[in-house]
């Protein structure tokens, strides 16, 4: 179901549903009104949510197949045509993270809309930016705006603790890592650099 996608949930149908087809005729005006709510532009808001979620995974498909620059390449095309929607500039930071590739991952940072920047997920790509930069007093910067807006913000708690390990404040690190795990259990990183400390 388009509708369920575009507001980025996940369709699945169980392998015993059966769907009966009736063959009766449409009439001209019935066609005309499927045509009219199923085809979708970017004139339209339902357009433009369904290209976002097209280019998304594409790009992820992609990703996956080691073809990132390719990738990275399908989010610019989305942003020529999509130029104000944040999801597609953190897609392409969250690419350039995973590549190691700082600089360029600022570059889209620096060239966001004002509200993609000043947003949770936005803030939050923007330090860790700064700190893969080695840039930590920056990303510091960017952790306390976060933990302003939202004290229990998984993301920013792991951030802090990273910083904290980097300074050899293992046992500060150890506590944010717990509150960050605490907050959103399903945020793996967390866990993950937690373990490192206690390996340590």
């Amino acid at each position: 179901c388009l509708r369920v996608a575009v507001k980025d949930h996940t369709n699945y149908i169980a392998g015993d549903v059966f769907v009966f087809n009736q063959k009766e005729e449409k009439t001209p005006s019935q066609r005309s009104a499927i045509e009219k709510k199923w085809t979708l532009t970017t004139a339209s808001s339902e357009g433009r949510e369904l290209l976002v979620l097209k280019t998304r995974e594409l790009a992820a498909d992609l990703q996956g197949k080691g073809k990132a620059d390719q990738a990275i390449e399908a989010l610019i095309d989305c942003i020529k045509i999509i130029p104000d929607h944040a999801v597609i500039y953190y897609e392409m930071i969250r690419i350039f993270l995973e590549l190691k590739r700082f600089s360029e991952a600022w570059e889209v940072v620096a060239s966001m809309p004002d509200y993609a920047k000043d947003a949770l997920k936005g803030l939050e790509y923007a330090g860790y930016v700064k700190e893969g930069l080695g840039l930590d007093d920056d990303a510091e910067g960017y952790v306390d705006h976060m933990i302003s807006l939202d004290a229990d913000y998984a993301p920013a708690l792991n951030l802090k603790g990273v910083l904290a390990y980097k300074k050899s404040e293992e046992d500060q690190a150890a506590d944010y890592f717990k509150k960050a795990i605490n907050s959103d259990p399903g945020f793996g990183e967390a866990s993950t650099n937690l373990g490192v400390v206690h390996w340590h």
